[in-house]
């Protein structure tokens, strides 16, 4: 993480707990501590969002919008770019 003083006086906060101060404008370069593992986050039961995919392969951007594919879907196929 990146602290910098702008403008202004002085002033002290705290990155992950530790106390440090700005006074000029030269940056202080902390580390991230990392990252602690998370459990997966699931939907709760009968609240999965719905399928912007409708069964003919049409994509619902809005329930009044339909857009075509670019590229017909073929079920099992991979996706490839074009163009």
């Amino acid at each position: 993480a990146e602290y910098r003083l702008v403008d202004g006086p002085p002033m002290r906060l705290r990155h992950h707990g530790e106390p440090i101060a700005l006074a000029d404008e030269e940056p202080q370069v902390l580390p991230l501590p990392p990252l602690e593992p998370v459990e997966p986050v699931e939907q709760p039961h009968g609240r999965a969002p719905r399928s912007r995919m409708s069964g003919n392969g049409v994509r619902r951007i809005f329930p009044e919008i339909a857009v075509q594919p670019s590229v017909p879907m073929v079920p099992g196929e991979p996706l490839r770019q074009t163009g």
